[in-house]
């Protein structure tokens, strides 16, 4: 089980300052972790750097072991388990396949075991539980060992799953994901049709904790190469906050990735009130959203009715947006929209 933690402000890595949320101590090991839970550095009982783990965003990429000066890259699933690790000269040396539960359903090569197996997290050798942050998770039973405290009863009598306050994903991880056993928001943005001039979508916002979720549509630039205030950004996954815009007042902030800053999802009717930024709106023309303040309200109530709920009960609530560019191209009207 996890020990003693202490807090400090920042840690160095690769010259850039990251604040973490603590440091766990094992007997003979211990662990630096960033504010998220997410592991980035094992440490033996000397102090000695084991194992340096580094991201890309929300994808564990590659391992880097000082001691022994040995690189190992990383595959993962599209909920961030382990599939392939290869060495540096393109080797697998691990190969694993988990069934939604997290059991291992298939092991074709075990030459190295990683610790970060299902969805991302860490297996411990003795118990196998997975440790997801905010609560331990046994793949055997197909529950946390603990109870998630949030529990909106309003809701819980549409769903029963949510009375089960040890259940993983609502008892349906083919359908959900729990990233920490904490609350999560999703935006998922789903981009419908673009022409030169703007790109339209549909929005969806949910939520790992009840049912309730909002659907409504986007507006954004056209496809620019990723050009500042010129075109859309890349579809992608990002991490988000609620922020307050001098501009705009209450709106939804992008984590800066992919060469872009200060992305919002803030109120505008046209491709010239998106400056590069996403605009959502409750209902959708050819070339515009309406009803875009009263979308942004929806959303902002939306994430505090859940930020309260879990601040009552001292759990975290954590925001992304998810934004997917279709495989092939649905349009409004294909007489005026060009592939995506």
């Amino acid at each position: 089980m996890k020990g003693n933690t202490i807090t400090p402000q920042f840690e160095s890595r690769t010259k850039v300052q990251i604040p973490l949320a603590h440091f766990t101590f094992y007997s003979t090991t211990s662990c630096i972790r960033s504010f998220d839970s997410k592991l980035l550095a094992e440490y033996d009982a000397a102090g000695v750097c084991q194992k340096d783990y580094v991201n890309m965003g929300n994808k564990l990429i590659a391992e880097y072991q000082p001691v022994i000066a040995k690189y190992y890259y990383y595959a993962s699933d599209q909920i961030n388990s382990t599939r392939i690790i290869t060495d540096i000269s393109g080797t697998v040396v691990y190969s694993a396949l988990f069934d939604p539960y997290g059991g291992m359903e298939k092991q074709w090569v075990n030459t190295y075991s990683p610790s970060l197996k299902f969805s991302g997290k860490e297996r411990e050798a003795g118990s196998e539980m997975d440790y997801f942050g905010a609560r331990y998770y046994d793949h055997k039973r197909y529950r946390f060992i603990s109870v998630d405290p949030v529990i909106n009863k309003g809701e819980a009598l549409a769903n029963p799953q949510l009375w089960n306050q040890y259940a993983y994903c609502r008892n349906n991880p083919t359908s959900f994901l729990d990233p920490d056993g904490m609350t999560e928001i999703s935006i998922t943005i789903n981009r419908t049709g673009a022409n030169i001039t703007r790109t339209l979508g549909t929005m969806s916002v949910t939520n790992n904790s009840n049912n309730t979720s909002l659907s409504l549509f986007t507006l954004e630039l056209p496809d620019n190469s990723n050009q500042v205030n010129t075109s859309r950004i890349n579809a992608d996954t990002y991490d988000a906050e609620t922020w307050v815009s001098p501009t705009h007042g209450n709106v939804v902030k992008l984590e800066d990735k992919n060469n872009r800053t200060n992305v919002l999802i803030h109120p505008g009717n046209t491709a010239d009130d998106t400056q590069g930024c996403i605009l959502p709106g409750t209902a959708q023309t050819d070339n515009s959203v309406t009803g875009s303040k009263a979308a942004r309200n929806q959303i902002i109530n939306y994430i505090n009715n859940i930020k309260n709920l879990d601040d009552s009960n001292n759990q975290t609530t954590t925001i992304k947006v998810v934004i997917n560019d279709p495989t092939t191209n649905t349009t409004n009207n294909p007489s005026n929209n060009s592939s995506m």
